[in-house]
């Protein structure tokens, strides 16, 4: 742009000033000097009003030269504040309040006409707005003049709701930066320094500073800034790195379930940096997977996360992690584990069949599982003190046939199922009298267990809890074995000294009997179970073909697996009404069993439970009976009488098969028939 001289300026100032209206001029251009009328003019934009201009081409050419700066923007400058408060008497400090309006405001006219106020000769005085606050009457000045500003919380007492995370720093591949998010209830604002690893890819899929291509991974965005990784459409080969970052720019903080599994020539695996979850089956079954270093942050390990994992044999866990799901290190050959002391949950099986040699769990865990069954190698199972654990659970260190000797903490009060069955126990060390349970063959086959000693504060041995421990002392009385409980030390039958006996006398001291305990006594005829036993177990009586006799107790609740099954010879048995189970195949082929009635408590009828009672005439299925399982009356020839309850719902397979049944009302309530419920039957059913 040309150059102009002093006049030039004022000859174009002269013909702006009936359209240049000036509010307000930046003190810079008053106060002084070049650098501050430059500054203020160029820099200051926003801070100098220059008025509303009419003649849009005159004001935007010389707003634009104004733009330009230098000498003339001074001059102008200068120039601008003089011709104004000359021409139309507006102060330079401020507003004159009664001649000039608001700048964007419209303003009236004496004809009603908005926005023409500066063609008119005068303009028309503008009368302050009267704002009625109840019976109150303020200008709007003052009203502004006395609002009080808005007040936030103390960021320490503020109940914080941050937004969402942005970066302030953005990451590069090889650097880290920062995000930050803010509070917007007290501005408080919270950075967190990020790794690197977030890479620019191109359209060949290579990084625009360090080239690396990028890996054939595929990204699930959780629309929180972050995201789950799972796998892409090549195939992986031996190494697999985990980036930190989606080509999006979302932190990868997952490991998608089934992401990598079935990767046999899967070696080694590098982990994103703020990785925290791993998902189900993730590197399920990469038989070939090496050694592993999680990441500091992971928080979960996922069930089956790698399960079968046969090569792994070094594992480094994070402190911080907080959740080890069932099975996720199933079948690896893992020798050693140091478990972090932030772990509170430890899932069934976790560890189970690895080689590993000792164990110490941390007092945080809270959540144990039976997480080191069939660990063959184990010698030592040590619990930290302060350890608290109410239940020994389901297959902790079920064959673990080198365990010798264990400390269980003081707060045990069960023992469940399965606990330490088959395992090479020979003591058991913290039984208190706290303990009051002691689960289904929760020690079956600890035939080197010597020191245990049963609390009388127990009030339940589960079915074989000892059984074929041989090694543990018995009283033999009246040709049965038993083991003591407490002082009582008749309390548990284990079995026949002798199995050609021909009739049992069991001690009115029983509590508990175990399976199998007469099984295949071919000699015996009667038996009385006392008072104050509560179940007879799976097989107690199978195979016993001259038995006739059976008294029960009214205290039993339940009848197990084929407890009196091939009893060929008994006719009857009186079951009492608080017996509210009766287990698969209970009464199979007891073929001179003529008459039975079914407990008014019992809800189903199992699978089996009178297959081939041939001599069975009649059978009144009580109220509370919702199902009849397959084949559960299969083959009773002689059955002719059936009378089913409203409520009954299901009846299964053969359940009825090649019974003698004439007529059959049947319930309304039944929704589901079995394959030839009623198969070779005379049977015509009521509908």
């Amino acid at each position: 742009m040309s150059k102009l001289n002093g006049m030039q300026i004022f000859e174009l100032l002269s013909d702006l000033n009936d359209n240049l209206i000036v509010e307000s001029v930046a003190p810079a251009l008053l106060a002084g000097g070049a650098t501050g009328a430059v500054t203020g003019l160029t820099g200051g934009a926003g801070a100098s009003s220059v008025g509303t201009v009419g003649a849009t081409a005159a004001k935007g050419g010389f707003a634009a030269w104004l733009a330009k700066g230098g000498w003339v923007a001074l001059l102008a400058g200068v120039l601008v504040a003089a011709a104004v408060a000359v021409a139309v008497g507006v102060g330079i400090a401020g507003r004159d309040p009664v001649g000039t309006p608001p700048v964007g405001e419209n303003t009236v006219t004496e004809s009603g006409s908005k926005g023409d106020w500066a063609d008119t000769e005068e303009p028309v005085t503008e009368v302050p707005t009267e704002e009625v606050i109840g019976e109150t009457t303020e200008t709007e000045s003052e009203t502004e003049s006395e609002t009080e500003p808005e007040t936030k919380p103390d960021p320490e007492n503020c109940a914080h709701s941050f937004g969402n995370w942005q970066f302030t720093v953005i990451p590069s591949c090889t650097e880290g930066g920062v995000r930050s998010r803010v509070c917007p209830l007290c501005d408080l604002v919270e950075d967190e320094d990020m790794p690197a690893g977030l890479h620019v890819f191109d359209q060949d899929g290579f990084c625009e500073s360090c080239h690396v291509k990028m890996s054939n991974l595929s990204f699930f965005s959780n629309g929180d800034g972050t995201c789950s990784v799972g796998r892409g459409k090549s195939n992986i080969k031996n190494a697999l790195e985990i980036p930190n970052y989606s080509p999006e720019g979302d932190l990868v903080v997952t490991i998608a379930a089934e992401a990598f599994s079935d990767i046999s020539s899967l070696v080694s695996v590098t982990f994103s940096e703020r990785l925290r979850y791993i998902e189900d089956k993730a590197f399920y079954n990469c038989s070939n997977l090496r050694g592993l270093i999680l990441p500091n942050e992971l928080v979960v390990i996922g069930e089956q996360a790698f399960y079968t994992c046969s090569g792994l044999r070094d594992l480094i866990l994070p402190e911080g992690l907080a959740v080890i799901e069932e099975q996720a290190f199933y079948g690896c050959s893992l020798t050693e584990i140091t478990f972090p002391a932030s772990l509170y949950k430890l899932g069934s099986s976790a560890f189970s069949g690895n080689p590993l040699a000792e164990v110490f769990l941390p007092a945080s865990i809270t959540e144990l599982g039976g997480a080191f069954s069939g660990c063959d190698k184990l010698t030592g199972l040590t619990f930290e003190d302060g350890f608290v654990l109410e239940s020994v659970p389901t297959g902790l260190a079920a064959y673990c046939t080198s365990l010798k000797e264990i400390t269980l903490p003081d707060t045990v009060t069960a023992i469940e199922r399965y606990a330490f069955a088959n395992s090479g126990l020979v003591t058991v060390h913290g039984i208190t009298d706290r303990l009051t349970y002691i689960g289904d063959i929760a020690f079956f086959e600890c035939r080197d267990l010597t020191n245990f000693t049963i609390p009388a504060s127990v009030t339940y041995v589960g079915v074989d809890a000892f059984k074929d421990c041989d090694s543990l002392t018995y009283t033999v009385f009246e040709g049965c074995r038993y083991m003591a409980v407490g002082d009582n030390l008749l309390a548990i039958l284990v079995g026949a000294e002798d199995i050609q006996l021909t009739e049992v006398i069991i001690s009115p001291d029983t509590r508990f009997i175990n399976s199998e305990g007469f099984l295949n006594c071919t000699r015996l005829q009667s038996v009385v179970i006392p008072e104050g036993v509560r179940s007879i177990p799976n097989y107690t009586f199978e195979g016993c073909t001259r038995l006739r006799s059976v008294i029960l107790p009214s205290t039993l609740t339940e009848i197990g697996y084929k407890a009196f099954a091939g009893c060929v010879m008994l006719e009857s048995i009186d079951v009492p009404d608080s017996v509210a189970f009766i287990g698969e195949g209970a009464f199979l082929n007891c073929a001179a069993l003529t008459t039975f009635k079914i407990p008014a408590s019992l809800t189903a009828i199992e699978k089996d439970v009178f297959n081939q009672c041939g001599a069975l005439a009649a059978i009144d299925v009580p109220g509370g009976v919702l199902s009849i399982g397959e084949s559960a009356f299969y083959q009773c020839r002689s059955l002719s009488s059936v009378t089913l309850p409203e409520g009954l719902e299901t009846i299964g397979d053969n359940a009825f098969y090649a019974c003698s049944i004439t007529s059959l009302a049947m319930p309304d309530t039944v929704t589901y028939l079995g394959v030839r419920p009623f198969w070779e039957i005379p049977c015509r059913a009521s509908v």
